[in-house]
């Protein structure tokens, strides 16, 4: 499988939206680091090959094949040639009921097959009521709401009879704690120092673990998460690009434009013409 593009979006800390969907493919825009949101996040591959990682883990998966991935878990993907995908991130509201059985939980393989009867229905009806891009939409109509949970807890079904949840182990609640408090706190000039003062975590100990889990620090982390925040702003608002800085937790436009242009290799002015 040849394997060069790979995407990430960071939805729900952008603009609170019950629900983010696109298709993807080979050609389409490049990023390739690992990120994270507040959503909860389902992807099925319409045809061809993608390979899928959640945090340590990767999976190879083919046509038919979906994955199921919880709020918070570092997650990325690349998309095979020749291959698209459905991809959706919406919040747990809209699932209420089966959100629940995964509080304080993950799958011990997030990875499952719905039934070719569900996928096609599933993605047909996904074309015909949002298109093939929908984003950064407050609220669903709600008409289009009801049809939506449907199809969700459709999906949902196949989840909990494929999948198996288990409690979250102590470093992996470390993890989420740093990623909750980068999620809140990503505006303002924050330090991992910050995190274990909040936390109530020795410092070595949670750098011994941020370290080994990311292989980042945590000011590249924390600007990874500001830009893929800026990101959304660029391509789903008409905010003028100071205002996006600030609201990316960036002290200053100058070093806004720095790290965007360091991590995407083009200005924030030039991608928003772009897309």
């Amino acid at each position: 499988m040849q394997i060069k593009k790979s995407f990430y979006h960071q939805v729900e800390n952008t603009n609170h939206a019950e629900l983010t969907t696109y298709v993807y493919d080979y050609n389409s825009w490049e990023f390739n680091s690992p990120h994270f949101h507040k959503n909860l996040e389902l992807l099925i591959v319409i045809n061809g090959n993608c390979q899928y990682t959640v945090g340590n883990e990767s999976f190879e998966m083919q046509t038919g094949d979906a994955i199921f991935v919880l709020p918070f878990q570092v997650h990325h993907f690349t998309v095979g040639e020749g291959a698209t995908v459905r991809c959706l991130c919406f919040t747990d509201l809209l699932i209420l009921t089966l959100a629940k059985q995964f509080d304080k939980k993950k799958l011990q393989c997030p990875l499952f097959r719905p039934s070719e009867a569900v996928v096609n229905y599933f993605l047909n009806s996904m074309d015909q009521l949002f298109g093939k891009r929908y984003g950064a939409n407050r609220q669903i109509p709600q008409a289009k709401r009801m049809k939506l949970k449907g199809l969700l807890y459709t999906i949902g079904g196949e989840v909990i009879e494929q999948t198996v949840p288990i409690d979250v182990g102590g470093a992996d609640m470390v993890v989420m704690d740093v990623i909750n408090y980068i999620a809140d706190n990503f505006k303002s000039n924050i330090s991992l120092h910050d995190v274990a003062d909040a936390k109530g975590y020795n410092y070595q100990y949670l750098s011994r673990i941020f370290n080994r889990t990311f292989g980042i620090n945590f000011k590249t982390m924390l600007n990874q998460y500001r830009t893929n925040h800026a990101l959304e702003l660029l391509r789903d608002s008409h905010l003028p690009l100071s205002e996006i800085a600030f609201e990316s937790g960036f002290q200053s436009i100058r070093s806004f434009d720095h790290i965007f242009r360091e991590r995407f290799g083009k200005a924030p002015k030039e991608f928003r013409k772009q897309n």
